[in-house]
């Protein structure tokens, strides 16, 4: 009978524990949302993102790209500017690049093809970040191969607060704290349906 009561007296109190519904009080939901709204331009889109502008057929702009180039823009939607690494190309005709890396998206999928460098690793001239204020955008463009199945780009980007407080007293031409975004190929796939 103690085994009974004892075990009745366990389940109530799990039952007490478990079956309670979460209560968020107002008060801390209207401060997350005011947290958001100190640091988001738009509270529905994250901080800095990169938004799919176009896909089109233009000239390669190194040999053994395809033609085919995806057109992207990456937005701060930040209240702070961003420092965000750039090159010149070499052909000054093609403008400024944005450097990024190009990475597997899932290990656990081979990739029975090789894996397309990024242009940060193409060997052009390197500039100092170059800032990307509050509310703005810059295009930049990368071959169709960069995001094809199973792979995604990185650009990484300094918040002004990383930049401006960084002295050049390492090897390193940027401060180690950094921020990545990433662009995947099924996010290019998704935006292309609107």
């Amino acid at each position: 009978m103690k085994f009974v009561s004892s075990l009745f007296i366990l389940v109530s109190l799990v039952t007490c524990f478990y079956g309670q519904k979460k209560v968020t009080p107002k008060s801390v939901k209207s401060k997350n949302q005011s947290v958001k709204a100190q640091v988001k331009i738009n509270p529905t889109n994250p901080t800095v993102y990169i938004d799919f502008v176009k896909v089109a057929d233009d000239e390669p702009f190194d040999e053994g790209e395809p033609r085919e180039r995806i057109y992207l823009k990456l937005v701060n939607n930040s209240k702070w500017s961003i420092y965000v690494p750039v090159f010149s190309y070499i052909d000054e005709s093609k403008g400024n690049g944005l450097y990024y890396d190009v990475e597997i998206l899932n290990e656990s999928k081979p990739i029975e093809r090789e894996i397309p460098r990024g242009d940060k690793q193409v060997g052009d001239i390197l500039k100092f970040p170059s800032e990307l204020k509050s509310g703005k955008s810059v295009n930049f463009s990368i071959p169709s191969n960069r995001l094809a199945n199973n792979l995604m780009i990185r650009i990484d980007f300094f918040y002004d607060w990383v930049w401006s407080s960084f002295e050049d007293t390492t090897d390193s031409p940027y401060p180690e704290i950094k921020t990545s975004v990433y662009f995947t190929h099924s996010m290019l796939e998704k935006l292309k349906k609107k």
